[in-house]
């Protein structure tokens, strides 16, 4: 059985879940040995009592599964206090294999990697456990570990799409009450253990120029005074922008993205959609992204504006994809 147990010292947090009675655990509280063995994990049977018996807090998002594989990323009740259970603050990661019953279990410490977040995503590949913890609306803590479950490193944002060297796409964390949220998009090599931003591309495209200029214009109407007593930046470049559904195409090392500037309750009522497209996905030093407006898009690969929004202003995810994105992948240069 492959099995690590890491011995770490543990540091104090003051999250507590309500006492429900003398002898009752709250619900989504169970062991780690009945979790595996609800998932069908032969091996459970042979943990030792001080893994085995540890009470964790399940929840959808702390688990994935197939056929092959059982995988929990989440926390452990560590103490009973007056009024409620005081949590452990470590990420306890527990790996599964189905058919063999070999399990691997490693305790992350706070200092290995700073988190805290509530389990929000899991994602895995065939090197790598990525598991993302939710700190605020706008920001998430990434941790990346191998397959051993030894920590390799992570970033501060979350995961979008994973290529096909394993490099992680993923949107950079913002701060949830600044002035504004401009979307910004890096890549995580987990083997050579570097990041870089991508997005937005460092030398601006026209249409990004002219939507600068367009939010410069109304920040000027507005005057200088109202944004010092609002506490706003005055940055036109800073606007506000998102980030929608990332495809791979994994043949060409391309991926192509929505990107939106602007959003409903901001000072510039205009919007701006554009189509994202960035190459040489496959040398992280290389990358390079460009932003077209999404209606020369359209006009480029014949497809009706009506075709993919509905009602006007809102996009429908799969038609989006199928029929303007993966398109954009795979033919990038279609739009000059």
């Amino acid at each position: 059985m492959m099995l690590h147990h890491m011995t770490h010292v543990l540091i104090s947090v003051s999250i507590l879940i309500p006492e429900l009675g003398a002898q009752t655990d709250p619900a989504g509280v169970t062991t780690i040995q009945q979790l595996l063995l609800d998932n069908g994990v032969r091996g459970a049977v042979s943990l030792s009592d001080d893994i085995g018996g540890m009470r964790i807090v399940h929840a959808p998002s702390n688990s994935q599964s197939d056929e092959n594989e059982f995988l929990f990323a989440g926390y452990a009740v560590s103490e009973r206090l007056p009024g409620g259970r005081r949590m452990d603050p470590r990420l306890h990661v527990v790996l599964a294999d189905r058919r063999a019953g070999a399990i691997r279990y490693r305790a992350v410490t706070p200092n290995e990697y700073p988190g805290q977040g509530s389990v929000s995503r899991i994602v895995r590949t065939d090197q790598y456990i990525v598991v993302s913890l939710q700190l605020t609306p706008s920001a998430a803590n990434t941790v990346v570990l191998d397959r051993n479950l030894e920590v390799l490193g992570g970033f501060f944002g979350w995961p979008l799409a994973v290529l096909p060297n394993e490099a992680l796409v993923f949107q950079n964390s913002m701060v949830h009450f600044a002035p504004t949220s401009m979307a910004r998009v890096s890549v995580y090599d987990p083997a050579r253990r570097i990041e870089r931003e991508i997005y937005p591309p460092a030398n601006y495209d026209p249409v990004r120029l002219e939507y600068i200029e367009r939010v410069r214009g109304v920040y000027a109407e507005i005057g200088e005074a109202w944004f010092r007593a609002n506490n706003h930046h005055m940055d036109p470049e800073r606007f506000n922008s998102s980030v929608l559904w990332v495809v791979v195409d994994a043949g060409a090392s391309i991926i192509a993205f929505l990107g939106r500037y602007g959003r409903e309750d901001d000072l510039v009522e205009s919007r701006q959609d554009v189509v994202v497209t960035c190459v040489s996905m496959d040398r992280i030093d290389e990358i390079t992204c460009r932003e077209r407006p999404i209606e020369v898009w359209l006009d480029a690969l014949g497809v009706s504006p009506t075709d993919i929004r509905t009602p006007p202003d809102t996009f429908d995810e799969a038609r989006t994809v199928e029929r303007l994105l993966r398109p954009a992948a795979a033919r990038p240069r279609s739009v000059p």
